[in-house]
């Protein structure tokens, strides 16, 4: 029997096995790592915190109660599906959570470029194969910024957006809105604003099926049912958002740039070429720009000319880009995002123009010219993509005393932070599991500037009032009232009000000031960090000379102190 060597499906299996070697290599090529490693923002830390404490509770109702000031009782208002799936992954897997959801989210990406590939592939298969290599542009700056700062739960939202995007593409065949449904909940589970954009294209894409057709019931039914389908499967997580999220994104959404862009509080008459750069711009593609502009035209000129009509990864790409262009009508950040996975969506621009580029020179190309040349495109930008970050701001030293701080303080513990070293992150606290406050790192200026002449750590004078904000996560504190009545706690700290009031107010922290003799454990950072350590290393040489003040953990960059006797003048 004669065996044939299918080349498609060979490239694909090598492509799977590249592009997850390249996202670990960001990885330290491991699956297991001693503490956190490839985490470079807050929402890095904060997701992972809060997936862990998911797993830990096997709920995913109330929140982690640490970054609520220690309330126990605040609904978790995330869309669910990264935190459940990680759980369940980092049970199966053996892989501690911080692992298991960094590991997550080059799944998610692998998933979206195989969808993005399909999509590709109902137009020409050669142009699929030639457009897959180009995502592996994920892995370099800037785009690798959606893993490296915990945009986790974005990528997910994507993957079932882009699924959304496939199954409107079918949704004249039978039984396909079943699918629409199931993809429309998951991306509310996953994330909700690609929700609205999945909803947006479903909506355009019967708008102009309805002014072909005019046959509005043949159309509009099956996605009815669909809608009505997910939104069942989804109304809880979606109305816990509507308390939530929403509020903020309502508020957020005025008419110009937002804060969420990077350039703050501009209307269209502030506009200027300078202010709309943005992030990053198109021209960030360079190189691969140029095939993915050629694609834009050639796409535009197939579907003017009529030689082929129901280019939909084209009407996909073109939706994204005026996607990621609304931040100019608020949608900020929510749009910004999109930006990141260019390389997703234009991938058919790119494999477009590469396809008739090449075939202008071998007039009988076939798929195996289009898996040699993939296979060229794939060695060329894994070497760019392979490796390129190491590190994270998270270290061996602080994570350990985190962890120790999690099992061995007692649960109503506060802890005051001096100093997180490069990292710097209040979410990185949340591993503590306790109420947190972290230095600001004004309050050194100011303890520097008491200063005098200095020989010694003896001849440091230690000040008795610094600035500390409260390590938190939210900005409306949704809390039950009665059976299907919510409403909002208007403080952090539960002693300061333990009321759950009707209507929402923006909550209230602590006091910034603090006295040093208040604080009931003193989390010291005595790495190295310049005069910030030496500052440090005063401060808990002189503070446990008191017989009240004992040192309950240390490690070479770490102290914990606790003061037994808040309240007591301690210097």
């Amino acid at each position: 029997m004669k065996l044939s060597l299918n080349f498609e499906y060979l490239f694909l299996a090598v492509f799977i096995a590249v592009f997850l070697a390249t996202g670990l290599g960001v990885y330290e090529q491991k699956l297991s790592h001693p503490y956190p490693v490839g985490y470079f923002a807050s929402d890095s830390f904060f997701h992972q915190a809060e997936a862990t404490w998911m797993k830990e509770q096997g709920t995913i109702k109330y929140a982690l109660p640490n970054i609520e000031g220690g309330r126990k009782d605040v609904y978790d208002s995330h869309p669910p599906l990264v935190f459940e799936a990680v759980g369940v992954l980092s049970y199966a897997s053996g892989l501690e959570v911080y692992d298991a959801i960094y590991l997550f989210a080059i799944i998610m990406l692998l998933l979206l470029g195989l969808l993005i590939y399909i999509i590709i592939r109902r137009f020409n298969k050669n142009v699929a194969v030639l457009s897959l290599p180009v995502t592996l542009l994920i892995y370099t700056p800037p785009f690798s910024q959606a893993i490296l700062f915990g945009q986790w739960l974005f990528i997910a939202g994507a993957l079932f957006m882009a699924a959304c995007f496939w199954a409107t593409s079918r949704l004249e065949e039978k039984h396909a809105f079943a699918l629409l449904a199931i993809f429309m909940a998951a991306a509310a589970l996953a994330h909700q604003p690609e929700l609205l954009f999945a909803a947006l294209f479903l909506a355009i894409y019967l708008a102009v099926r309805w002014i072909k057709t005019r046959h509005a019931v043949k159309e509009f039914v099956p996605a009815l049912i669909a809608g009505l389908t997910a939104f069942a499967l989804s109304a809880y997580s979606l109305n816990i958002f509507r308390l939530t999220w929403l509020m903020t994104y309502l508020e957020d959404a005025k008419l110009g740039l937002t804060q969420g862009t990077g350039v703050a509080e501009k209307g269209f008459s502030d506009v200027t070429l300078q202010s709309m750069g943005i992030g990053f711009q198109i021209n960030i593609l360079t190189l691969i720009g140029l095939l993915v502009t050629a694609g834009l035209i050639i796409s535009v000129l197939l579907i003017t000319t009529k030689k082929k009509t129901g280019i939909w990864a084209a009407w996909i790409a073109f939706f994204i880009l005026g996607i990621s262009y609304l931040t100019f009508l608020g949608l900020a950040k929510r749009a910004f995002a999109h930006r990141w996975l260019w390389h997703f969506y234009f991938a058919f621009f790119f494999g477009l123009a590469a396809y008739y580029g090449l075939k202008a020179v071998i007039k009988k190309w076939n798929i195996t010219h289009s898996v040699a040349a993939a296979a060229i495109l794939l060695i060329l930008l894994a070497m760019p993509s392979y490796g390129n970050t190491h590190g994270s701001l998270m270290d061996q030293n602080n994570w350990e005393a985190m962890k120790w701080a999690a099992d061995n303080l007692p649960e109503s513990a506060s802890v005051h932070v001096f100093d997180l070293g490069r990292m710097q992150q209040s979410s990185a606290l949340y591993n503590m599991k306790r109420t947190s406050y972290i230095i600001h790192r004004n309050a050194y200026q100011k303890a520097f500037e008491a200063q005098g002449e200095i020989r010694g750590l003896e001849d440091i004078k230690i000040v008795d009032t610094y600035e500390f904000g409260l390590a938190s996560a939210y900005s409306h504190l949704l809390c039950d009232r009665r059976s299907f009545d919510y409403g909002y706690y208007h403080t952090y700290l539960p002693s300061t009000d333990p009321e759950c009031h009707d209507e929402f107010k923006e909550p209230t922290s602590p006091p910034r000031e603090t006295k040093l003799s208040s604080m009931e454990y003193l989390y010291i950072n005595t790495a190295d960090n310049g005069n910030t350590a030496i500052y440090n290393n005063a401060l808990a040489q002189k503070l446990i000379k008191k017989e009240w003040i004992r040192s309950v953990y240390s490690n070479p960059s770490v102290t914990i102190l606790k003061n037994s006797r808040p309240g007591d003048e301690c210097l």
